[in-house]
């Protein structure tokens, strides 16, 4: 199997950051964009060189449409017939974002830093859409994370996984949501929810600043999030009243990822990416 992205398998670290973003004229800088999210491995890589602290979990998502514009209809098979329905249904403020970056060490400076050097990049070609900045709370494991990432079944898109992000923000003055936020927050928490989690291979990482919540499912199937999140608003669909943001990507393996640089699937030992590509994790 290819190698996953870090902060696709591993657990989450203390500090957090994550961004969703709009692109501009998808159609023209789609390409430029790939490229510049296809540095964050490298960017990662040296950082940690520099210092044994400076580990990053990143996990570098895309949506259907840039995915699709970038490799030609290349999609991976459960990307082509997914279609998801649950978000219209919960209207938040907003759905979409054509990419996301998630960010997750031991100290924000160095995600600030590698961040810095994302968006120095990024500044002409996109338009931030949501941007939390928190820390790690919980996280709903599974027996075998790998149980999240596609396999024999999608060859070519091998170690990739499907994300689901979701943004809740309430009013910090206003006591019934933050009495609202609170009982989410330990929804997500207890066992009830792992039971829900579980069945469907997903796990969910949760995420919390001043007055927001990030909570992000993964799983090897889209369908796998769209299921958890149905059973979510079954049970309580209050929960749906801060959601500020939602948006649904595919996350690639790192060597998919890498190989963005040079705008191609082509892998393997004699690919013309391969020199871009990182020691086994």
């Amino acid at each position: 199997m290819a190698r996953p992205q870090p902060g696709s398998i591993f657990p989450p670290q203390s500090d957090t950051v994550s961004l969703v973003y709009h692109v501009e004229d998808l159609g023209v800088n789609a390409m430029s964009v790939s490229k510049i999210a296809a540095m964050v491995a490298g960017l990662a890589e040296e950082k940690e060189k520099f210092s044994r602290d400076a580990k990053i979990n990143y996990m570098i998502g895309f949506g259907a449409r840039f995915w699709s514009l970038v490799f030609h209809l290349n999609l991976p098979k459960a990307f082509e017939s997914f279609r998801p329905t649950i978000l219209k249904q919960v209207d938040p403020a907003e759905i979409g974002g054509d990419f996301f970056i998630f960010l997750s060490s031991q100290n924000s400076e160095w995600n600030s830093r590698l961040l810095s050097e994302i968006e120095v990049n990024l500044s002409d070609l996109t338009e931030t859409v949501d941007h939390f900045d928190g820390v790690s709370v919980f996280l709903t494991d599974l027996n075998d994370n790998e149980k999240t990432l596609i396999s024999s079944e999608d060859p070519e898109f091998s170690g990739g996984s499907f994300t689901l992000r979701l943004s809740f923000l309430w009013n910090e003055n206003d006591e019934s949501e933050i009495n609202l936020a609170k009982k989410f927050r330990n929804f997500i928490e207890s066992e009830n929810f792992k039971k829900i989690v579980e069945p469907f291979s997903v796990r969910s990482l949760l995420f919390q600043s001043k007055s927001r919540l990030l909570l992000m499912l993964l799983a090897k199937a889209p369908e796998q999030l769209e299921s958890v999140l149905q059973e979510i608003h079954q049970i309580e669909s209050s929960f749906f009243l801060f959601l500020e943001f939602g948006s649904y990507a595919f996350v690639p393996s790192i060597d998919v990822l890498t190989g963005l640089r040079m705008g191609g699937l082509r892998m393997g030992k004699l690919s013309p990416t391969a020199k871009f590509k990182l020691r086994p994790i």
